[in-house]
């Protein structure tokens, strides 16, 4: 029953961060298309930068130039960060599970 409320808990996270970073990746676009010596020009640019910053890859070929985009960027690396982390917890709580089972039958 735990393992099963930890895997629902990942999969809203995971959810809920898709859903971030797509809400991020349109208003990030909208901050810097029209700015001199930004590189995030069109959704697509937006979108890829998203995605690399939530799940804390974070390439670098694509970043903020406005200060607005940078704090649009900390707020998504803090869901990152958080992502990583639910799914790190509940991975080791499985772990901890199977664990606790084979003591029990052995």
């Amino acid at each position: 029953v735990a393992i099963g409320r930890q895997i629902a808990i990942t999969v809203k996270v995971f959810i809920t961060s898709i859903f971030i970073a797509y809400v991020a990746a349109v208003q990030i676009t909208i901050l810097e298309r029209d700015i001199d010596g930004s590189n995030i020009k069109n959704f697509s640019d937006g979108f890829w930068w998203a995605f690399t910053t939530v799940t804390t890859v974070g390439y670098g070929d694509k970043y903020p130039t406005t200060t607005e985009g940078r704090f649009l960027a900390v707020a998504l690396m803090i869901v990152g960060i958080s992502l990583i982390g639910v799914i790190t917890a509940s991975v080791a709580a499985w772990f901890v599970k199977m664990s606790a089972n084979e003591n029990v039958r052995g």
